[in-house]
C-alpha cells in the first residue's frame, strides 16, 4: 500500500477542510443530529434538492439520462425494475434499513449482492468465485456469465437476471424496486451511476463513535474501538463528497433521525423512491429477508422492532478519557455531521499513535485482494482531498 493510500485510511479527523459546508448540508439534509444548528452556510439544501430533482417532469425520474458509451435507454425499461442502493459505512443501520424496505409489497432488498465491490470489473477468477456466493446467499440455481463482465450494459443484463431469478423464487414478480445493501459499494458511486443513471441511492450515515463501539464486536473484523473508528472515518469522506454535491439521486440518512421518529422518516424515504408508504415498513419486525443464516450472529438486531436504545452506546459503554480522545480524533468529521457542538482540540501524538495501529489492525484482518481493490478505487478517482497524517 503506498504512503498515500495509507495516509488517506488513517488520517484522523476526516477530509481537509473546514467544517461548514458539509455540517451545513448535513443537519439540512436530515434535521439535527446534535446540539447546535449551522449559521451562514451556502451550500444548497440536499432535501430541497431531492425532492426537487426526482419529480415526475425531469428526464432522470422518468429514466431517460444517457448512459455513459452511447446506449441511450434507461435501465430497467425492459423489466420495469428500479434499482436502489443502500450504501453507508458497516453497522450504521443499514441492515435496519433494508430489513424495513424489505416489508414494503413493492420494494425487495436481497442479501448482499456487492456487485460493485466483488463482482463487476473484477478478475474472471473472481467474479466466478463470487458468483458461487451470490447464487448461495440468494439460494438460487444460475449458471455463471460465459465471459467477464466489464461493461455497463453487460452488468445490467446480469444485474436483471439475477433479480428475476430472485424474484420468482420467492413469489414477488410484480415487485417494482430491487436493491442492493452492500457497504463496500460505498466507494464505487461512481460505477453505481454509469450502469444505472436513474438508481435511488439512500445513503445511511450515523455518530461514529457508536459505530466505532458496534464494529470492535464484530467477529469478521476484531478490529477494535480505534479500527473501527477508522473504518468510519474512511466511508465518511465518501458520505462528505456527495453532501457537498448533492445530487437528487442520493437521499442521506441520519440513523438517529430515523429511530427516533420511523414513521416519518419512512414516509420521506417512500417518497423519494415514489412509492406510496405502508405501515408495516415502520411498524413491523421479525422477517430476515435478505439475511442470510451465517450473518444472523450479528444482524439479529435488525429483526427487532426499530428503537433509539442503541443512540449513544459509545458514552454508555466507554470511559470519558476514551470518549475524548475518540472525539479528538474524528472531530471534524464529527463536528460537521453535528455530532458535537463545539470542535474539539486537535489529536494528539497518541491520539495518532492508536489511529494508525487501528487502520493497520483492520487491514491485517481484511483480505489482501479487497483491500488493494479499495486502495486502487480510491486512487481511480482522484478528486478526493485527503489530509496528511
Amino acid at each position: 500500500m503506498s504512503q498515500h493510500a495509507f495516509r488517506s485510511f488513517v488520517a484522523p479527523g476526516g477530509a481537509g477542510g473546514q467544517g461548514g459546508p458539509v455540517r451545513g448540508a448535513a443537519h439540512r439534509a436530515e434535521g439535527r443530529c446534535g446540539d447546535r444548528s449551522p449559521v451562514g452556510e451556502s451550500v444548497p439544501d440536499a432535501a430541497r434538492a431531492v425532492s426537487a430533482g426526482w419529480s415526475h417532469s425531469q428526464p432522470q425520474a422518468a429514466g431517460c439520462r444517457p448512459v455513459p458509451g452511447g446506449v441511450g435507454r434507461a435501465v430497467g425499461s425492459d423489466t420495469g425494475l428500479r434499482p436502489i442502493f443502500i450504501l453507508g459505512c458497516p453497522r450504521s443501520g443499514t441492515t435496519m434499513l433494508q430489513q424495513a424496505l424489505n416489508r414494503h409489497s413493492q420494494i425487495a432488498v436481497p442479501p448482499e449482492l456487492k456487485f460493485f465491490s466483488h463482482f463487476y470489473r473484477r478478475s474472471r477468477r473472481g467474479q466466478l468465485r463470487h458468483w458461487k456466493r451470490i447464487c448461495t446467499d440468494l439460494e438460487l440455481d444460475l449458471a455463471p456469465p460465459t465471459f467477464s463482465v466489464t461493461a455497463p450494459t453487460e452488468a445490467r443484463a446480469i444485474w436483471e437476471q439475477i433479480a428475476r431469478a430472485y424474484l420468482a423464487r420467492v413469489g414477488r414478480p410484480a415487485v417494482r424496486c430491487f436493491g442492493d445493501k452492500t457497504p463496500e459499494n460505498t466507494s464505487r458511486i461512481r460505477r453505481i451511476r454509469e450502469v444505472f443513471p436513474e438508481a435511488r441511492i439512500l445513503f445511511l450515515y450515523r455518530d461514529g463513535r457508536d459505530v466505532a463501539v458496534s464494529l470492535s464486536g464484530v467477529p469478521w473484523l476484531r478490529c477494535g474501538i480505534y479500527g473501527g473508528l477508522m473504518v468510519w472515518l474512511y466511508y465518511y469522506r465518501f458520505l462528505r463528497e456527495e453532501l457537498d454535491r448533492a445530487q437528487p439521486d442520493v437521499l442521506p440518512l441520519c440513523y438517529e433521525t430515523i429511530v427516533a421518529d420511523p414513521e416519518s422518516a419512512f414516509r420521506r424515504i417512500l417518497e423519494f423512491l415514489e412509492l406510496p408508504y405502508e405501515p408495516a415498513v415502520a411498524r413491523g419486525h421479525g422477517n430476515r429477508d435478505g439475511i442470510p443464516v451465517r450473518e444472523l450472529a450479528w444482524k439479529a438486531r435488525a429483526l427487532e422492532p426499530i428503537s433509539d436504545r442503541f443512540v449513544g452506546n459509545a458514552r454508555r459503554l466507554l470511559g470519558r478519557e476514551q470518549v475524548e480522545r475518540l472525539n479528538r480524533i474524528a472531530g471534524r468529521a464529527l463536528f460537521r455531521l453535528g455530532y458535537l457542538a463545539e470542535r474539539p482540540p486537535p489529536p494528539t501524538i497518541t491520539d495518532r499513535m492508536l489511529a494508525a495501529a487501528g487502520a493497520a489492525r483492520v487491514g491485517l484482518n481484511l483480505p489482501v485482494g479487497f483491500v488493494w481493490s479499495e486502495v486502487r478505487e480510491t486512487l481511480s478517482i482522484g478528486r478526493r482531498r485527503w489530509p496528511s497524517v
